[in-house]
């Protein structure tokens, strides 16, 4: 999802090129979006949870059309995480009125959350999350993806990511932020950037992170410099 709080900025999807004020991006299209130095909010859903896979689907029957009037997309928010989160929220519950970020963790889930957030840099394995929250693999495993909204295996990279971007906003060394975030090297930060957030690494660092909003977290807003991001 992204939304611009200047002048409609260009959008090329599948080599289709039109100008919008606010639009949405299904997963698995080529893309290119240039706002030439317009401020925007981009928001990452993760399409593997329920609400997200909504999302996803709404996204499909939107693909490219300029939501900006009927999202009632507004001014922009203040820069604090809290008004943000409010933001992205209230933009996706306008695109599917059951939409929520919140959810209720259990201690267990927290628990191997906590365990996931010690293991970024290492590798991160679904047995230790278990033991770290007392529960059988199988266990934790339906009881994450049902909490968190993704699968534990998903949630790792995009973890990942969330702290790469964490990493760029006050870097912008890539190589630094692959091995913050516990990647084997800078060509799998790419491709793993390329194929989760639909941008590259240079284009990332590129942005400054305003926020990385949800807990745990389920999206990133970010504003661009000039130029493209693909």
């Amino acid at each position: 999802m992204v939304v611009s709080f200047g002048e409609p900025f260009e959008l090329d999807i599948e080599g289709e090129v039109r100008h919008v004020g606010a639009a949405m991006i299904p997963r698995g299209l080529r893309h290119a979006v240039d706002t030439s130095g317009r401020r925007v909010a981009l928001m990452l859903i993760e399409p593997h949870g329920p609400g997200g896979s909504r999302i996803a689907g709404r996204a499909i029957e939107l693909c490219g059309r300029d939501l900006a009037t009927s999202l009632a997309v507004g001014h922009e928010p203040a820069d604090r995480p809290e008004l943000l989160t409010l933001y992205a929220d209230g933009i996706l519950r306008s695109i599917d009125p059951g939409w929520s970020a919140a959810s209720t963790i259990t201690p267990p889930v927290a628990a191997a959350l906590d365990y996931l957030d010690t293991a970024l840099c290492g590798r991160p394995r679904l047995p230790d999350a278990a033991r770290a929250a007392n529960l059988s693999p199988s266990r934790l495993t339906h009881l994450f993806s049902e909490q968190v909204g993704v699968p534990f295996r998903r949630f790792v990279p995009w973890l990942r990511l969330c702290r790469a971007a964490e990493v760029m906003s006050e870097t912008s060394n890539l190589t630094e932020a692959a091995a913050g975030a516990g990647f084997s090297d800078l060509a799998h930060f790419s491709r793993v950037c390329r194929a989760m957030f639909g941008v590259s690494p240079s284009a990332v660092a590129g942005m400054d992170v305003l926020a990385l909003t949800g807990e745990p977290k389920s999206a990133a807003m970010f504003k661009t410099g000039t130029g493209a991001t693909r």
